[in-house]
């Protein structure tokens, strides 16, 4: 416990007089904290994993609206089998002309397209849905609370070295005055003998 104290008293004291001899500029507690908490690199992958949680919910929400599909497919074909099959699914099949055996050996190419509009109406699913959409919101309530405890022990670490700064500090004030001191005591002794 006394080594961790001397450790991080004697970071302190460095990081002061660093700051002393660069002239840095002295900051209140709270633009301390204001600036770790915007640059802190693990609050924005934090922040980023509400925003991906949230985003999870309107996405489930969504599960709930009524859905449209909208396809087309389209075909040519100029093989025997698929081009009579295409000509008999279109119902234009002439007896008189696609019957011969050129036309059904050889045929001409045939195109086919298929247009297709669904609408999917979600009626029951048996609190399927609901479930996804409560499950994400325990996902935002999580990450929250993760953004939060990230932001509290930041806080924390950024008040134990300021406080560290501090301390460096009185402690360096008290060695100078103790400097002056000794000096005057070696200046009284060397008058005094």
């Amino acid at each position: 416990m006394r080594s961790l104290f001397l450790s991080r008293l004697l970071l302190a004291g460095i990081v002061a007089l660093a700051a002393n001899a660069a002239l840095a500029e002295k900051l209140e507690y709270k633009q301390c904290v204001a600036t770790a908490l915007a640059q802190n690199p693990d609050l924005a992958i934090s922040r980023a994993q509400i925003e991906q949680a949230e985003a999870a919910v309107r996405q489930a929400q969504g599960n709930k609206m009524p859905r449209v599909n909208l396809s087309l497919t389209a075909t040519r074909s100029n093989d025997a089998l698929n081009a009579f099959g295409l000509k008999l699914g279109q119902q234009v099949v002439n007896p008189a002309t696609d019957f011969g055996p050129t036309a059904l050996n050889h045929p001409d190419a045939v195109n086919n397209f298929n247009t297709r509009i669904e609408l999917l109406v979600p009626v029951y699913n048996g609190g399927m849905v609901q479930s996804y959409v409560d499950t994400a919101k325990a996902y935002v309530r999580a990450a929250q609370s993760g953004d939060e405890v990230a932001r509290q022990q930041l806080t924390k670490h950024v008040l134990m070295a300021y406080q560290g700064v501090h301390t460096a500090r009185a402690y360096i004030k008290l060695a100078d005055e103790a400097r002056v001191a000794a000096e005057e005591y070696v200046r009284i002794s060397d008058r005094l003998y």
